[in-house]
């Protein structure tokens, strides 16, 4: 069976699927601020947040006052953020007036080229695999037998 033209490739679409959506969830980052809440302890609050151009993780740990709230929440702000549009590819930092909060962050440009290369890689050894055949495909239809 003669191998399939790349415009027929799953890989290819699936692949670019993919990155359309970290290219909007990079756009996104930069205007909104999305957040879940675990509360996994009494104590300790887990915040997963897209925000500023980054992915981070917060960690906040201490004595909070008032009722536990539900096990998950999620909200959305509108936020004009203005990182530039590429911050440092990774960020660390305890915030100086609570040292009780972690934050850990990768940003989106680099979490999108962190799936850039090898995809591209990936299509790039497919084509070199399925050259040969292609070429011999078109000669043979090309020359009458």
């Amino acid at each position: 069976m003669p191998p399939r033209p790349i415009h027929r490739w799953k890989s290819l679409w699936l692949g670019l699927i993919i990155l359309l959506f970290l290219i909007w969830a990079w756009a996104k980052s930069r205007s909104h601020s999305d957040r879940i809440c675990l509360f996994v302890q009494p104590g300790i609050i887990h915040f997963l947040r897209s925000r500023g151009g980054y992915l981070q993780w917060d960690c906040a740990y201490g004595h909070f006052s008032g009722p536990h709230p539900p096990l998950i929440t999620f909200d959305s702000t509108s936020r004009p953020w203005n990182p530039g549009l590429l911050p440092a590819p990774l960020r660390y930092d305890e915030h100086p007036n609570r040292p009780y909060i972690i934050r850990v962050g990768i940003a989106c440009w680099f979490i999108t080229l962190l799936y850039l290369i090898p995809w591209l890689t990936f299509l790039a050894w497919r084509w070199q695999r399925h050259k040969p055949l292609l070429l011999d495909k078109s000669l043979s239809q090309i020359q009458p037998s």
